[in-house]
């Protein structure tokens, strides 16, 4: 669907080498390492336990804006990470 809009929109003409390298680090790092920790995950302890550590994403997610951008942290936010942590530990727990 976004098709039709690729003729208006303008690309760069020349892609610095530190615009390679943040695609290069995505792909290994946030797709390959990630699929593969994922799957070694699933074969080590199944699926449901696994599936459970998605949730963490957001909690990391919080805590690398904290170390990089210098965003705060709320209690609401601590709040929310306690109980997520704690539904991943009752899940695999029980």
């Amino acid at each position: 669907m976004i098709l039709f809009f690729v003729p208006f929109e303008s690309y760069p003409t020349k892609v610095d080498g530190t615009v390679w390298l943040a695609l290069a680090y995505l792909g290994i790092c946030g797709s390959v390492l990630g699929f593969v920790w994922y799957y070694e995950g699933i074969q080590k302890i199944g699926p449901v336990k696994t599936s459970a550590f998605n949730n963490l994403i957001p909690i990391f997610a919080m805590i690398l804006s904290v170390i990089v951008l210098g965003e705060t942290i709320h209690g609401y936010t601590l709040y929310g990470s306690a109980m997520v942590i704690g539904g991943v530990f009752l899940i695999n727990r029980f």
